[in-house]
């Protein structure tokens, strides 16, 4: 498995994504989400506003290789702040937590086969190349819908990773996410305290 991957990081070019790749002009304008602090441990925590992520119009903008490597090159921003975070705190930090909002997430966006097929893909990516590197993912105002869309992606999923992810409906996440993740860390969007960012919105 190490093997097979640093062939795959090798052949992405991973070490280098984070200083010499620039990424389409869509994936950098329009891939919602992002970096915005650490949990009260000192981990990274991302959001992902899933739900208003346009997928086919990204996916009719940019080749399906592109969106990997954007994706990949996130994971290695997200690795460097760990190594970061061990340095400046003195502790090793090597897991990182990720908040996916589903708000405005459609039967659209679950029915669309080439979603479906790239989102299974980077699940396998993310299992064979950065095992254990997820702390815990809280999928925030699920639709009623969404056991429908998560059964496509569980079997993906190793059964470590599936016991990670915590699913919410509206309005029944804010207790447990505050429980790991202090306000002053979070964006206001999401009822933190920290200033949304000025150059790009984390919801288009």
């Amino acid at each position: 498995m190490l093997r097979t991957s640093l062939q795959w990081r090798k052949q992405i070019g991973a070490e280098s994504l984070i200083d010499d790749y620039e990424p389409h002009e869509v994936l950098a304008k329009y891939f919602p989400g992002g970096l915005v602090g650490h949990d009260k441990e000192g981990c990274p925590v991302w959001i992902i506003p899933f739900g208003h992520m346009d997928i086919k119009g990204m996916f009719y903008s940019v080749k399906k290789s592109e969106f990997i490597k954007y994706v990949v090159k996130l994971m290695e921003i997200s690795e460097q702040d760990m190594k970061d975070q061990t340095e400046e705190l003195g502790k090793k930090i090597e897991t990182h937590s990720i908040i996916f909002d589903m708000d405005n997430f459609t039967m659209k966006q679950v029915a669309w086969k080439p979603a479906v097929d790239m989102m299974t893909h980077l699940v396998k990516v993310f299992e064979d190349n950065y095992p254990e590197r997820l702390k815990k993912a809280y999928v925030i105002n699920a639709p009623a819908f969404f056991p429908m869309a998560y059964a496509l992606i569980k079997p993906f999923l190793s059964e470590e990773t599936a016991k990670k992810i915590h699913v919410y409906v509206k309005e029944t996440w804010k207790s447990a996410v505050f429980e790991d993740i202090d306000p002053s860390e979070l964006p206001s969007q999401w009822g933190g305290t920290k200033p949304d960012p000025e150059d790009r919105p984390l919801v288009l």
